[in-house]
């Protein structure tokens, strides 16, 4: 782990401030998880390959703060105080599951095509004991929703793919009345349309679009939320692979 000067003390007060900054009204014990969570990642970093962000204070941000912005826009939309069920898609390190586990009453899934950091993440929620409501799975979108038959309030997905494309993996996962939340930097044009486009598709509404300059001049960050209004005129999942070969979106 680099920045071994930069003690948890240090995060802690650094997060402290950046919840005053933002208005993400986090408690003293809340913070101290989501920092645990962060140490814990890191430690785990130097044997597993979980994140390329080698700088501890740069991974507060981009990882620990970063999924704390997803937490504040839920918390706007449903609140964080009640059992609701969410999945987060392609979790790698466990990012923004554990953090909204730690700061939420929420029993949340998180999956990932890759082994080694599902272990990960597992060990990583057994240690901050929430393993009663927060658990790591093996798999593929396309497939976990027919092995699991899981249906969820919410899902969420930061910087895993295209709009539109994390809208078809979604779509079977979410209840009618349920919610996406998906983290992008700078989409362009054309994967707002497609996005739009697939969205009335699979029976979704953009309701809000968040925005947000992260600090230290670390990048631009948008939220998009969906809310599930009708039924999806698309047959969900499709194969492996179909979403980012032949998206919905070129139809």
């Amino acid at each position: 782990m680099t920045n071994s000067t930069y003690t948890v003390k240090d995060a802690i007060r650094t997060l402290q401030e950046l919840s005053d900054s933002y208005s993400l009204n986090l408690t003293n014990s809340q913070i101290e998880m989501v920092v645990a969570d962060l140490y814990l990642m890191y430690k785990k970093n130097e044997v597993v390959n979980l994140t390329s962000i080698r700088s501890m204070p740069d991974g507060l941000i981009l990882h620990a703060f970063d999924s704390l912005l997803f937490a504040k826009v839920i918390s706007e939309a449903i609140g964080l105080n009640q059992r609701a069920r969410f999945l987060d898609m392609g979790t790698g390190g466990g990012f923004p599951g554990i953090p909204l586990a730690c700061v939420s009453e929420f029993d949340i899934d998180l999956l990932d095509s890759v082994g080694k950091k599902v272990n990960a993440c597992n060990e990583f929620v057994d240690e901050l004991g929430m393993s009663d409501r927060v658990s790591a799975y093996h798999g593929r979108l396309e497939e976990f929703v027919k092995t699991s038959g899981r249906i969820y309030d919410g899902v969420t997905a930061r910087a895993l793919a295209k709009l539109d494309i994390l809208i078809e993996y979604a779509e079977p996962y979410v209840k009618k009345g349920g919610y996406l939340f998906f983290g992008k930097a700078n989409p362009e044009h054309e994967e707002l349309a497609d996005a739009s486009k697939v969205a009335q598709m699979c029976g979704f509404e953009n309701v809000s679009r968040e925005t947000f300059e992260l600090p230290n001049d670390l990048g631009h960050r948008e939220i998009f939320v969906y809310k599930k209004d009708k039924k999806s005129r698309v047959k969900l999942p499709r194969n492996n692979g179909e979403a980012r070969n032949h998206p919905l979106a070129n139809r």
